[in-house]
């Protein structure tokens, strides 16, 4: 006796194994079957059922998972009219979403940046830490506006670091 498979897909019943496939879609379909087989395609039923609900736990846990971990974001913003490209970049520690700490890498190349990536820093750091990487939103620093800007790209950078994690 040939052995026959039941494989369900989007509430078809498809027999695999027989001599021909029969394609049962509908419950009046299932009737005319032995009640050992409809007993099966209700098992299967069920089991596909659970594994589809399991898959979609799985997915949800990985779209709801959190990052942790250290970030190096890479920033930038020009000064003295766009003819020096000042490289700034900030390392930043995520626990669970959530910024940790960050600091400032690195040393500036013109003394006037030197004086408003600090000026940045206190301002800017009680509005960072504290708050969750994926919707962290930073205004405008009053007197360290080019520093803003870099910030802003390497925050991005880390972000897509992080959604690549």
């Amino acid at each position: 006796m040939k052995k026959t498979t039941l494989a369900i897909a989007m509430g078809t019943v498809l027999l695999v194994g027989c001599t021909t496939k029969k394609e049962v879609s509908t419950q009046k379909e299932l009737e005319g079957l032995a009640p050992e087989t409809i007993a099966r395609v209700e098992s299967q039923n069920k089991e596909t059922a659970e594994l589809a609900q399991n898959d979609f736990r799985d997915d949800i846990k990985n779209e709801t998972s959190t990052v942790s971990g250290e970030y190096t974001g890479d920033g930038y913003y020009e000064v003295h009219d766009g003819t020096v490209k000042e490289d700034i970049d900030f390392k930043f520690v995520i626990e669970n979403d959530v910024v940790a700490s960050f600091e400032m890498l690195g040393e500036a190349s013109v003394p006037d940046s030197a004086w408003h990536q600090e000026l940045f820093m206190e301002k800017a750091t009680p509005k960072i830490v504290g708050k969750d990487i994926a919707t962290l939103e930073i205004d405008v620093v009053s007197g360290a506006s080019a520093t803003t800007e870099g910030f802003r790209k390497a925050l991005q950078d880390v972000r897509e670091q992080v959604s690549k994690s």
